[in-house]
């Protein structure tokens, strides 16, 4: 990032002068939401942020103090980065370590020193950003084949796919009990799980019969949590208690 501070501070000076401008006033104009729960973003140090800026911008190595998640200290690597993949609030580093071919994802956050080092990175024949993430574990794959959805959603729950549909290929069928039959070639991932799950009994899987079975165990699960009855939640019974 400091290679890039002059030129920052010097936009900073021509939107300071003009300051009668509409045009310094468009960020103010704008927001960017997301449909998910939001959540707090981690702080990712200032030093290392720049470190990592400025070899990914130099294509340059360096060298970083990173803790794994769950572990109490760092270990030392040698990174050659690659690119940057940013996903709601985390930032993923996609690097290689010391000379091995295999890209990995290293989260900013759990980088606690950063150097940057006089050697060049060292980046994999063909390497694609795109191609990678599509096939990497933040896409949370499922299956490695893409599901012929089918499912029946609630006609005012699922109005918004008139518009952001869920693949190219997606049809909507208007069924006479105010109901909407979508079908569409989507990826077999977490992600779809989750996001059909956020829809609660707005939404019924109807095909393929796999993922309609996985989530009639995830409904009678739930419905044995939800059901009523005399016992206390678990997080209250004895040997559960907040610490």
């Amino acid at each position: 990032m400091s290679t890039l501070q002059p030129y920052l501070a010097a936009a900073r000076q021509i939107l300071d002068k003009l300051a009668e401008n509409r045009l310094t006033r468009w960020p103010e104009k704008i927001r960017i939401i997301s449909r998910g729960q939001p959540l707090g973003a981690p702080e990712v140090k200032r030093e290392v942020a720049d470190v990592v800026y400025e070899a990914l911008l130099q294509e340059q190595r360096f060298h970083a103090s990173y803790r794994k998640r769950g572990e109490s200290a760092a270990s030392e690597y040698v990174v050659n980065p690659l690119g940057l993949v940013i996903q709601e609030q985390l930032t993923y580093l996609v690097a290689t370590l010391w000379n091995y071919p295999d890209p990995i994802f290293l989260a900013l956050h759990r980088m606690e020193g950063a150097d940057l080092l006089d050697e060049p990175c060292r980046i994999p024949d063909g390497f694609d950003l795109q191609a990678f993430f599509d096939s990497s574990p933040l896409q949370f794959p499922e299956g490695d084949r893409p599901l012929k959805l089918e499912v029946l959603f609630d006609a005012e729950a699922g109005a918004h796919l008139r518009e952001t549909p869920l693949s190219s290929d997606q049809s909507i069928t208007e069924q006479q009990d105010e109901h909407l039959m979508i079908k569409a070639t989507v990826a077999d991932t977490a992600q779809l799980r989750w996001w059909l799950l956020g829809f609660g009994d707005k939404v019924e899987v109807v095909r393929p019969k796999s993922l309609r079975e996985e989530f009639a165990a995830v409904a009678d699960s739930m419905s044995i949590c939800y059901k009523v009855t005399n016992n206390p939640p678990l997080a209250a019974k004895p040997g559960h208690l907040p610490s």
